[in-house]
């Protein structure tokens, strides 16, 4: 069949375009504040309006605390964020830091509600979910990466997206 008759083949071939111009748009980039633009024209495109890229490691050693490399997350919410230190036991880092998967902040929300015990790291993420939620935050897509010797986790979300 040809991509004008079968839609599934016609809708990966839309994909595959999609991706190849996304690519090319980065790889054209000449610094982070071009990056940055690509990254957010495309995500909006795609309906998303959030995203964080954060550097959380080097090398085996996770950072004290994240470097937002760049995000599009309210002033407010970070600052109720750093004001607790949530960094220190946030489940999405640590998650990050010691996996390539990628995986759903909601998924790990659940495995978190699983564990039959409570305990300190518990208590604060239920607290962290909560202060998502209040800024009308519900889930984000995070990607854990390794480059050479940097650690870094991209979330990808949309506000009021249940």
């Amino acid at each position: 069949m040809d991509i004008k008759t079968d839609p599934a083949q016609g809708a990966s071939r839309r994909t595959a375009d999609m991706e190849t111009m996304f690519y090319r748009g980065l790889n054209a980039c000449v610094d982070m504040t071009d990056f940055r633009a690509q990254i957010t024209e495309f995500l909006t495109e795609m309906g998303f309006d959030t995203f964080s890229y954060l550097l959380i490691g080097m090398g085996n050693k996770r950072l004290a605390a994240p470097k937002r490399l760049f995000t599009t997350l309210p002033e407010e919410l970070l600052d109720a964020y750093d004001e607790k230190q949530y960094h220190s036991q946030d489940i999405a880092l640590d998650y990050a830091f010691h996996n390539q998967r990628d995986i759903f902040y909601s998924d790990l929300q659940e495995d978190l509600k699983r564990t039959s015990y409570e305990t300190d790291a518990k208590l604060v993420n239920r607290e962290i979910f909560n202060l998502y939620r209040s800024f009308g935050y519900y889930d984000f897509y995070l990607i854990p990466m390794r480059r050479e010797s940097r650690v870094t986790l991209f979330m990808v979300g949309a506000r009021d997206a249940n």
